[in-house]
């Protein structure tokens, strides 16, 4: 783990500062529209029971435009602006509870956080870490014009696991964080 670290510490810098950027922007957005989201968050909180989170088709196409890109040298682009919009959204949503429901809204806007997205963040870093390795090995190649002699064979493997992980965790979260959200639910009635 700590050789990972590392060997890629300037790709998870860039990755980090792509999302805490986002997310300070995802505040911003969310202080300015106060008063219009409002009604969402309400709306949300009136209907708890039934909301459903459903990432599983959305991060399959991510995931897997974010690895054709890879081998065709694309993916920077791609998991930059994905990366970035995650920051974004995350910081948005926390903001948002924490400013119509105080600081149990931001209890709850944290374990939303927590439960629905986390894992997936943090495995989906490490994916787009490896298909920024494969991109970049793949313009270096081109513009040195010799073939890679590199073996993608492991960074495969490891997208691979990522991949599996996290659509078991988007299926996981379908049927249960319905459940697992009502369990806190009582930081925000």
């Amino acid at each position: 783990m700590i050789s990972y670290l590392k060997k890629y510490h300037n790709h998870i810098l860039f990755f980090s500062i792509l999302f805490i950027i986002g997310f300070f922007l995802g505040i911003s957005f969310a202080i300015k529209n106060k008063i219009f989201l409002e009604e969402q968050i309400n709306y949300y909180i009136s209907n708890i029971d039934n909301i459903k989170c459903e990432y599983l088709l959305f991060h399959f196409f991510i995931l897997n435009v974010s690895f054709i890109l890879s081998i065709v040298g694309l993916s920077p682009i791609f998991s930059s602006t994905i990366t970035f919009y995650e920051g974004m959204s995350s910081g948005f949503t926390i903001t948002l509870f924490t400013m119509t429901l105080g600081f149990n809204g931001l209890f709850y806007g944290i374990t939303f956080f927590i439960i629905t997205k986390l894992l997936y963040l943090l495995l989906s870093f490490i994916f787009y870490i490896k298909c920024l390795s494969i991109s970049l090995d793949r313009i270096k190649s081109y513009l040195l014009k010799n073939t890679p002699n590199i073996s993608y064979k492991l960074r495969l493997k490891g997208m691979l696991i990522c991949f599996i992980i996290i659509m078991i965790y988007d299926i996981l979260l379908s049927i249960y964080a319905r459940d697992w959200l009502s369990l806190f639910k009582f930081l925000i009635m």
